[in-house]
C-alpha cells in the first residue's frame, strides 16, 4: 500500500506540473484596444523576443494582404536604432515638433521629369508606451521632378500631429524634393497643391538610388496596404525608448 500511495503522490505531481507547463505556454496574447478592433488590425499585441534570425526593415515586400503574413514580417524585423540611416536619425534630433516613428520604403519612377511614382513603405509608429504598431503602406504619386527612372530606397521620420498610429500617417501629401532629400506635408483632404488644411502629420524622407530627386514636386495618396500589427517585447523596446529620448529633447 506504501508503495500505491507513493505512486498516487508522483502521480499527482508530475499531473500538477504538467498542468502549470501547458498554462504557462498556452496564454493568450493580449487584444488589442477596442478602439482599434473595429479596423484592419491584428487581432493580438504580440510579443518580440531577442531570438530568431531578424533583419533591419525595408519596403522592398509584396503586397501583404492578410494578418498573419504581417505577423511573419514584424516577427523577422530588427527594430534597433541601429537600423537607421545616420541621416535620418540626424534629422529625427533636428525636428522641433514630436517625433512619431519612422518609414522604410522603395520607389519607382518612369520618368526623368513628369511622370507617376509609385512605392511601399514599411512603416514602424510608436502607438504607445510599450507597444509599436508597424504596417505595409502603399503610395501613388504625380511627379514634377528632376532626376533619373528608377528604383530607389529610401527612410524616413514621421513628425508632427499623428494620431491613431499609422492611421495618422495615411491620406494626401505635398512633396517638396531637392538634394536627395523630401518634406512631405500631409492634408485633412484633398486639395491641389499648396492649398487646403494641412494635417499637421508630417515626414521627412532620405532617398538612395537611381531616382534620388535633384529638385521636384509632387502630390501623393498613402492608404493602408495590408492589416497593421500592434508589437511590444524585448525587441520592441530599443526602439521606443529611442523615440522618447528624442522627444524629450523637444
Amino acid at each position: 500500500m506504501r508503495n500505491v500511495g507513493w505512486l498516487f503522490h508522483l502521480s499527482f505531481f508530475l499531473l500538477l506540473g504538467a498542468t502549470s507547463a501547458y498554462a504557462l505556454t498556452s496564454t493568450p496574447e493580449p487584444r488589442i484596444p477596442e478602439s482599434l478592433q473595429s479596423r484592419a488590425m491584428y487581432p493580438t499585441i504580440v510579443e518580440l523576443q531577442n531570438d530568431g534570425d531578424v533583419h533591419c526593415p525595408s519596403g522592398i515586400f509584396e503586397h501583404l494582404h492578410s494578418s498573419s503574413t504581417i505577423r511573419k514580417v514584424a516577427e523577422k524585423l530588427d527594430l534597433s536604432p541601429g537600423c537607421i540611416w545616420k541621416t535620418i536619425r540626424k534629422n529625427a534630433e533636428n525636428r522641433k515638433k514630436p517625433v512619431h516613428g519612422f518609414a522604410f520604403g522603395s520607389v519607382s519612377e518612369i520618368s526623368m521629369t513628369a511622370g507617376i511614382g509609385v512605392s511601399t513603405e514599411l512603416v514602424i509608429m510608436k502607438y504607445d508606451e510599450k507597444t509599436l504598431m508597424i504596417g505595409q503602406v502603399y503610395t501613388e504619386a504625380g511627379v514634377v521632378s528632376i532626376g533619373l527612372p528608377g528604383v530607389s530606397l529610401n527612410q524616413s521620420v514621421i513628425y508632427g500631429h499623428c494620431a491613431d498610429g499609422i492611421f495618422g500617417y495615411l491620406g494626401w501629401f505635398d512633396t517638396i524634393s531637392a538634394l536627395a532629400l523630401s518634406h512631405n506635408y500631409g492634408k485633412a483632404a484633398y486639395a491641389p497643391p499648396t492649398f487646403g488644411t494641412y494635417s499637421g502629420c508630417n515626414s521627412l524622407t532620405s532617398t538612395r538610388g537611381t531616382t534620388t530627386p535633384i529638385l521636384g514636386a509632387s502630390q501623393s495618396y498613402y492608404h493602408q496596404n495590408s492589416p497593421f500589427i500592434l508589437v511590444g517585447g524585448p525587441r520592441a523596446a530599443p526602439l521606443l525608448k529611442y523615440i522618447s529620448e528624442l522627444n524629450r529633447r523637444k
